[in-house]
């Protein structure tokens, strides 16, 4: 486990995955990020997803005529990533491909996810690096759990989302059945006066809700019960989820930047035609960031 910390804030990285575990407080003494803690319900805190995002078709893609497995969301929430830490308050983990992850996705890579501590502010830095002789295809995401409420403070339908600018209208990918897309983009119509979202259990009970960017660029977490508030700044990535798990009241909310999407339902997609996935040309790097700040 690494630690990074400063006056503000105490922030947790496990090796495996390179996943956040926890972001404390420190002068509150709260933890900002979702832990199970037995309850059955996800027990994740803020995984990678790489270099798949969402369920596949029949859990498999192919190249050319050749079909390879795929788990929900790739592998690399699985893998064991090699950490560097240049001080109190930065540290970066590197995953090179194996003979294993070859075996299902047939690419030489190397992912790098640097993780920097600023005052009440954590800056979250990916390089993908294609290392290979040819081109490949993958998409990058990020699942980020944050408790709701915040430090306790109220309760989930007491919260709610503020888009920033808040003049802009969006769109959502349509999904089904969950997880998957049908392929449609529908007019989003939970905002309301200011591109304010109030939060509650059944706008998220038909699976995840996935943005249009477009020129979004913010959304905090906030809530009239108290100070603490979340801000997301989406950066690069040109899409935005939130998922809670369907139809069980969780205490949380996944507010996710993503670059690519789940499969459309129907047949195994090919990977180079797969939609919003990036592609990469050997030798090259494709960098992509977000940031969070923490009241």
């Amino acid at each position: 486990m690494i630690l990074l910390e400063n006056n503000e804030l105490q922030v947790e990285i496990s090796e495996k995955g390179a996943e956040i575990q926890r972001i404390i407080n420190k002068k509150a003494n709260f933890n900002y990020i979702w832990s199970d803690n037995g309850q059955g319900i996800w027990k994740r805190h803020a995984p990678i997803l790489f270099p798949f995002i969402g369920k596949s078709n029949q859990d498999q893609y192919r190249i050319d005529q050749q079909t390879f497995p795929m788990s929900q969301h790739g592998f690399g929430r699985d893998q064991t990533f090699t950490a560097e830490q240049a001080s109190e308050t930065e540290a970066t983990f590197t995953f090179t491909a194996t003979e294993d992850t070859k075996k299902i996705y047939p690419f030489v890579f190397s992912l790098k996810i640097s993780y920097a501590l600023k005052e009440n502010q954590l800056q979250v830095n990916f390089e993908v690096i294609n290392q290979d002789t040819k081109s490949m295809s993958f998409a990058l995401g990020v699942h980020p759990g944050f408790n709701v409420p915040l430090n306790g403070e109220g309760s989930f339908e007491d919260y709610s989302l503020q888009l920033n600018p808040s003049t802009i209208s969006l769109k959502q990918w349509e999904i089904g059945p969950a997880p998957f897309r049908t392929g449609n983009i529908i007019p989003f119509t939970a905002t309301k006066e200011n591109n304010v979202i109030p939060l509650n259990h059944k706008l998220l009970d038909d699976g995840l809700i996935i943005l249009e960017k477009k020129e979004l660029s913010q959304v905090t977490l906030q809530s009239n019960k108290t100070s603490h508030s979340v801000s997301l700044s989406t950066g690069d990535f040109p899409y935005l989820a939130l998922w809670s798990p369907e139809n069980k009241r969780a205490p949380f909310l996944c507010i996710e930047p993503f670059a690519g999407l789940p499969d459309k339902y129907g047949d195994i997609t090919e990977l180079f035609e797969k939609q919003a996935n990036m592609l990469l040309t050997a030798g090259k790097t494709k960098k992509l960031a977000y940031q969070l700040e923490l009241k």
